[in-house]
């Protein structure tokens, strides 16, 4: 009997032993590589409309007043003697809203005056290449690809939308006057804004 109460006490010694030495079972192994779960790892956030800078009730304003002041007006030859090209207006607007004395600075064809707007002022205009279901705003320069020939055409949006939906002011080489244009679709298609962002001069 007593032979057996010391073989018992024996095995139950072992197992605690065996314990301290290799802890609990639940304890993972640090030899076994981890398991991640890819579904829930952060990814970057998508740039959206909902990230762009907002506009100021006094550039709004400013906006505004400088779309009716150059409506109907007499065309803008803007550029050192080069016409009233399409480009000029939306150099002279610039000025209107900032007073930058821009008249001879290049910002390059139509096509790229969006992209080149932004890249030489990033504190006054944001960059917006054209999608479908993207809202173009009062205020905003406007690039087109033309039909006719591969500088594109450019303008300023007058009545905002979505999509095709908006009116705009134009000129080109030899017109009298700025008119507004309630049809873009007559230009083969939008390519992108340059979207005003900055305090406007006072």
């Amino acid at each position: 009997m007593k032979k057996c109460l010391f073989l018992v006490f024996i095995f139950v010694l072992g197992i605690s032993f065996n314990t301290i030495i290799s802890g609990p079972n639940d304890v993972p192994s640090y030899q076994q590589k981890p398991q991640l779960d890819y579904s829930k790892q952060i990814t970057k956030p998508s740039s959206s409309s909902n990230s762009r800078p907002e506009q100021s009730d006094d550039l709004k304003h400013a906006i505004q007043y400088s779309l009716m002041e150059l409506k109907g007006t007499k065309a803008k030859e803007y550029g050192g003697g080069t016409g009233t090209q399409d480009v000029e207006l939306p150099k002279f607007y610039i000025d209107m809203l900032y007073s930058l004395n821009i008249r001879n600075v290049g910002l390059g064809n139509s096509n790229m005056i969006y992209i080149n707007a932004a890249k030489a002022y990033p504190k006054l205009f944001v960059q917006i290449d054209w999608t479908p279901d993207l809202e173009l705003k009062a205020g905003d320069i406007v690039s087109f690809e033309s039909k006719n020939h591969n500088y594109g055409h450019s303008g300023i949006v007058y009545d905002g939308g979505v999509g095709y939906k908006f009116s705009f002011l134009e000129q080109w080489k030899g017109s009298k006057t700025i008119r507004l244009n309630k049809n873009p679709k007559y230009y083969k298609s939008i390519l992108g804004v340059a979207r005003p962002i900055g305090e406007p001069h006072k």
